[in-house]
Order: C-alpha cells, then structure tokens, then sequence
C-alpha cells in the first residue's frame, strides 16, 4: 500500500485503510515510502528487526529471502532497552558512578551475540549490530539506513492478524524508508473446528 497523503516525501504514514488491513489482515502488508513512485526502486540494504521470539526469526528469513533475490545487504539491528531495573539500595549504591552504556553493556554484549549468530547461519551478507534505547524509535533511526525495514509483528487475539506492537506502531507513523510487517506463522488461520484458534506456528 501507499503512505497516507499527509507523509513526508521519503517517510511512511500508514491511513485509515491502511490500520484496517494492519488489525484485520492474515498476510504481510507492506508500506511503500511516499514519493516511491518517483524514483527508481533500488534495495542495496534491507534491514530488519530482531528482537528474539518467533516473529523475530519469520521476519528474519523473509528479509533475508528479499536480501538475497535482490543482492542487498542485510542489516540486522537487535535494541536493548533502556529501562532502568528495579534495583535495592545496596545495588544503587554500586552503580554510583555509572553511565549510560555501562549499565547496559553486559546485556548488550550477549543481544550482539545472538544477532551475530542469526546472522551466520544465513545464505546472504548480513551484518548484526545493537543499539541501547528506546525499540521504537531505535528502529526510526534505523530506517534512515536502510531501503526497507522488516519487522514481525508482536501481538495477536485469538485469532492471529498481522496486528503489530509498539515498534510497528512507531514505525507506520514515521519510518525514513518502506516497511514490510510479518505476521507470525499461520497468522489468521482457523482450525479445521472453526472454534477460532489459531494454529500452532509453522517452523521458519
């Protein structure tokens, strides 16, 4: 689909449309850039989020399937979280001297691991790298870097759609390149019962 009218030139902005395929539809449903039509469509990076789980690894073999059918690169970024933990009085007081990166960095050096090991095992250039914030706008970021940006989506009812979480949320609102979300496996699919639930996820 198209971006909305009211999206900046190079930016997605998902319509009323749209959000309705985005709750309702059992496929993946991307969202072309507005002002693609414009200029010629060349994928040299394609980038994806990682962010572990199973919608994490359907997003991550269909963008490296669109890497590797257009001979791009595949840029694979994992977010660490800035949350600030619970913590006790006696902990606080050992972190009196921390930073920024330092609070984070032993779970940013093990979110780096898997991303590299995701990475290894695909038939495509991919490279991995972490970033500590907040996911949504991370990934915003992200999209400046890339010509489209893959994501899974996070969340499904009963029945499973292509409904997707916050970070999906963020990038339909902004993203600097198109986006492509993935439903998770058997997304929208009934049972042979017709009692609406969804089948057990398919493997990758």
């Amino acid at each position: 689909m198209g971006s909305n009218h009211n999206a900046a030139p190079g930016h997605v902005a998902i319509g009323r449309t749209g959000r309705q395929l985005l709750y309702e539809a059992p496929f993946s449903l991307a969202l072309a850039a507005r002002g693609l039509h414009e200029r010629s469509l060349e994928l040299r990076a394609i980038g994806v989020g990682h962010g572990g789980g199973p919608e994490a690894d359907i997003a991550l073999a269909v963008a490296a399937e669109i890497a590797r059918a257009a001979s791009a690169k595949l840029l694979i970024r994992r977010v660490v979280e800035d949350r600030v933990p619970v913590l006790t009085g006696e902990q606080w007081i050992g972190l009196a001297d921390w930073n920024h990166e330092h609070m984070w960095e032993a779970e940013r050096q093990k979110a780096l691991a898997e991303a590299q090991a995701a990475a290894s095992g695909l038939a495509v250039r991919a490279e991995a790298s972490v970033t500590v914030g907040d996911p949504g706008y991370e990934m915003r970021a992200f999209s400046e870097a890339v010509d489209l940006l893959v994501v899974g989506s996070r969340r499904w009812g009963p029945v499973a759609r292509i409904v997707t979480g916050g970070v999906g949320e963020t990038l339909v609102a902004g993203a600097s390149c198109s986006v492509l979300i993935v439903p998770r496996a058997g997304a929208g699919r009934r049972g042979r019962s017709g009692a609406g639930e969804a089948r057990r996820p398919a493997a990758a």
